[in-house]
């Protein structure tokens, strides 16, 4: 069974999908804002292996829609598509079985890029609406290669007036669990 899952902000889809990335066993950062762009680009953490960094910048203004998911008491206002850019900066320790450092560097963050996107395209939703995917010009990474991803994911903005004087918890297309345990489709009430 599917259960719909919604983020009502971006460090909450971020956080989830740093944990996908842990979970896959990346050691690397996973951070959120545009502060960190010139920090991730020169790395100290050279050790043997793979290294690698995730850094994930909100754009411009976003759309507001129409919800995506219904139901739930509060209801969702509003879906917002946030459009992110993201950062993965990788590089390998050597380069056996390539030709040049640059390759290696360049299979390194083409595999990270890959692990990123798989996990907003599983955990968040609207992450299938995407721009463009570049990679970053070498004199602007003191080593390794990076690839800049824009993709949209979609944040969905809950009826917060009632859940904030209730305590309860937002559920889209199920319900509220209130602090209590118990929980409430919204169908009986009224």
């Amino acid at each position: 069974m599917i259960v719909p899952v919604s983020y009502a902000t971006t460090s909450a889809a971020v956080a989830a999908v740093k944990a996908d990335l842990l979970s896959q066993g990346f050691t690397g950062t996973v951070q959120l804002g545009k502060q960190f762009v010139k920090q991730h680009r020169d790395p100290t953490q050279a050790s043997g292996g793979v290294t690698g960094s995730v850094l994930c910048v909100p754009l411009g203004r976003s759309l507001l829609q129409a919800p995506r998911l219904t139901g739930g008491n509060p209801r969702p206002t509003f879906t917002k598509s946030q459009a992110l850019e993201i950062h993965c900066w990788s590089q390998a320790a050597g380069f056996a079985g390539f030709t040049t450092q640059y390759e290696a560097d360049l299979t390194a963050a083409e595999m990270l890029t890959a692990a990123v996107l798989r996990s907003f395209e599983i955990f968040i939703p609207g992450a299938k609406r995407g721009g463009q995917s570049e990679v970053t010009d070498a004199g602007e990474n003191i080593q390794g290669v990076e690839i800049v991803t824009t993709i949209a994911i979609d944040l969905e903005l809950p009826d917060t007036t009632y859940q904030v004087a209730t305590g309860a918890v937002f559920n889209p297309n199920y319900g509220m669990e209130f602090p209590d345990g118990q929980t409430d489709s919204g169908s009986d009430q009224f």
